[in-house]
Formats: structure tokens, C-alpha cells, sequence
């Protein structure tokens, strides 16, 4: 089950966090053989450190969201969300990716860093199980959050259409642009609305999961006190 990962509650999270970190460094900065999205990106020119993903867009801000293994407890999968009334990735680093300006609206979160662990687990988990359960906890953190309307992002462009696929109601922020590794991104706007819901439901039920099961493990969360606080 999906686990959501705030200010509020980050000290019991400590040692799952610093696993994230390490765990975005190898899927996002190392040429991965078994990752299918593997970037190979440069950590001197994103002043990452070796090992250890953290950057500026990591903050007492940042709320994470985590799919740990059912039996071993592992990250499986993780993402972070930040809001873009304060500084972002797409405000600060790639503002040219937006061509009508940045995104600014305290309803509207910019998600980025998302990473799935493969090492962790067979093709065959990832496309019935962790994927499926984790794009509808990624909708539903924001749609049950009454705060989040909807996010911004930066992919590569080739995954830009399997995003569509998720997120209907997906617009672009500018055009593709190339970047130092090679590969041209993009990046948009995605509603969270009930659309979104719908889609990611579809997609438990094709996968064969009980769409009745919670994805979202929200008593830890504060979706409604805690996040008041953070939206605040």
C-alpha cells in the first residue's frame, strides 16, 4: 500500500527516506540494464552527490509518496510533489520548457522524481501489481487531498503518450526540447480530477486487482488536517 510522506510525519520515515535517496541516485544517474525508462543522467551537472539523490526541490515542503513491497517492506516505488508557490524544477531549472510562463496556484503541485525499483522486483509484479496500484495512488493523493487540482511535470518525451494514458485531461506546457543527455522532454499540466480517477481505476480492474482494495494508506497521511497545515 501506498504510503504518504509529509512533514508532519517524516521523523518515523527517516531510514525508508534516506533508502529513497539512494535508490533515485542508482535508477536516475547510473545506466540501469533493467530499467525500461533508464536516464543515465549526469550527477555533476544536477550537483548531485555520488550515491545520494537529494537536491534543492527536497524540503520541509516536499510531500513523498512511497509503494513499499507487501512482504519485505522495500521501496518499490517513490515520488515527490511540491508546490509551485514556492520554487520547483520547472521554475528554477527548466523554465524554458514553459512557454505561456511558469505555473504558479497554490492548487497546483509539480510532481517529479518518480522511480520504480527494478531490481526490487520481476516485469511481471511491476505491470500487474506496483504500476497499476501506484498511478491510482498517485491520482488519489491529490484528488482526496482538496488541495491538489492538479500537477505539473517534466518527462522525457517518449513517455509523454503513456502519461496521456493515465491522466487524460493532460496538456502541454511548451515544446519538446532537447536536453545535455540527448534526449528531448517535455513538459505539462495533468488534472486531478474524476476523469484521472476513472482512468486509474480501469487500470487496477484490466490488471485483475480488486479496485475496492485501498492503494492509499491515508491514516498516516493527515489528508485532511495535516495537509491543511501544508497547504497553508
Amino acid at each position: 500500500m501506498a504510503e504518504v510522506i509529509t512533514r508532519e510525519n517524516r521523523a518515523y520515515y527517516s531510514d525508508l527516506i534516506e533508502d529513497m535517496h539512494k535508490q533515485r541516485y542508482n535508477a536516475l544517474f547510473r545506466p540501469h540494464p533493467v530499467h525500461p525508462f533508464g536516464l543515465g543522467w549526469d550527477p555533476s551537472e544536477a550537483g548531485i552527490p555520488e550515491g545520494y539523490d537529494k537536491d534543492d526541490f527536497d524540503t520541509d515542503e516536499t510531500i513523498y509518496l512511497v509503494e513499499r513491497h507487501p512482504e519485505t517492506g522495500e521501496i518499490l516505488a517513490s515520488i515527490r510533489y511540491n508546490p509551485t508557490m514556492g520554487p520547483h524544477l520547472l521554475s528554477e531549472v527548466f523554465p524554458d520548457h514553459c512557454k505561456g510562463g511558469i505555473t504558479r496556484d497554490p492548487r497546483i503541485w509539480e510532481v517529479s522524481r518518480l522511480v520504480y525499483d527494478f531490481q526490487r522486483m520481476s516485469k511481471e509484479f511491476f505491470d500487474g501489481y506496483v504500476r497499476p496500484r501506484f498511478r491510482a495512488a498517485q491520482t488519489q493523493l491529490c484528488y482526496n487531498s482538496g488541495f491538489i487540482d492538479a500537477v505539473t511535470w517534466l518527462c522525457p518525451e517518449r513517455m509523454y503518450n503513456s502519461t496521456l494514458g493515465v491522466w487524460p485531461n493532460t496538456v502541454p506546457l511548451g515544446l519538446p526540447k532537447e536536453h545535455s543527455d540527448g534526449k528531448s522532454y517535455v513538459a505539462a499540466r495533468s488534472e486531478m480530477d474524476a476523469i484521472a480517477i476513472e482512468v486509474t481505476t480501469k487500470g487496477l480492474e484490466d490488471a485483475g486487482l480488486d479496485p475496492a482494495e485501498p492503494v492509499l494508506f491515508q491514516m498516516n497521511a493527515g489528508l485532511s488536517e495535516g495537509f491543511a497545515r501544508i497547504a497553508a
